[in-house]
């Protein structure tokens, strides 16, 4: 005849049961909760970084084939700060398809890296202009017509001439009810989110010895010619508040700031 439990070993049993089960479930719930808390340090310090690299990628290519007529780096101290960069950031470049006289048609062999909304730059050994293109169309007699905002005001000789698609890059943060981004524009398109979870972002800048909050092109010392070195601090904060910490709402924070050498501050 087989004995069985009696209600005391089953409760024992179920008691034993419960309080192992109890002891692993709040093993699991504190392991969730920092491997959550260490996704999220991870992804701040990734927004943080690849932001980072980015601006100053960027940076470092002001002015790259940009004439002396167009602003390297427009700068807006708006607390946080925008900055407009502008450079030949494609590399490429192309040539007059004529001789270009004092408002006579722009036309081009290729258009390839030219965009509605960027610039058009001509550089010859005399002068350098800019203008933003406004249209391309093929012209009848070969080659592109691109049509400006402006005329451009000088003469240029085909074969004395370098032209070159210049593109405008805006960074600035933008703040809603669904977070903090930091944003990039592209000449006039429409902005696009580069980064989540971006706090902060300002801008200094180095002219000659001197530190300032902002560049103005008409100033004869600190403009976009004699700047030297920008400076960037951006801050990146967790997705969520984290109930360990007291301060700052409870989110994790992490700084991060570089300066960055202009190259090309001359053309």
């Amino acid at each position: 005849m087989r004995k069985g439990f009696t209600l005391i070993e089953l409760l024992i049993a179920v008691v034993v049961f419960a309080f192992l089960f109890i002891i692993i479930m709040r093993f699991y719930i504190v392991e969730h909760k920092t491997w959550l808390y260490m996704n999220q340090v991870a992804e701040m310090q990734q927004s943080g970084r690849v932001s980072m690299e980015e601006i100053a990628r960027t940076i470092r290519m002001a002015g790259y084939m940009v004439p002396a007529s167009l602003e390297l780096i427009r700068s807006y101290d708006t607390n946080p700060d925008s900055i407009k960069i502008r450079s030949n950031f494609k590399d490429i470049s192309t040539r007059l398809k004529f001789d270009l006289a004092i408002g006579g048609n722009l036309v081009v062999v290729d258009t390839t890296g030219f965009q509605i909304g960027g610039f058009v730059c001509l550089q010859s050994s005399e002068i350098g202009e800019c203008g933003r293109i406004t249209n391309i169309t093929p012209f009848v007699l070969g080659g592109y017509l691109i049509s400006t905002s402006s005329a451009i005001a000088g003469s240029f000789d085909k074969s004395k001439t370098v032209v070159c698609p210049v593109d405008e890059v805006t960074y600035f943060l933008k703040k809603d009810a669904t977070g903090s981004y930091l944003m990039k524009r592209i000449n006039r398109e429409a902005a696009q989110i580069f980064a989540e979870n971006i706090e902060r972002l300002q801008f200094r800048y180095l002219c000659e010895d001197t530190i300032v909050d902002t560049l103005d092109f008409v100033d004869t010392l600190f403009n976009d010619r004699t700047v030297r070195v920008v400076y960037v601090d951006i801050t990146a904060r967790s997705e969520r508040p984290d109930p360990d910490i007291t301060t700052g709402n409870g989110y994790r924070r992490r700084q991060y700031n570089t300066g960055i050498k202009i190259r090309n501050y001359r053309y």
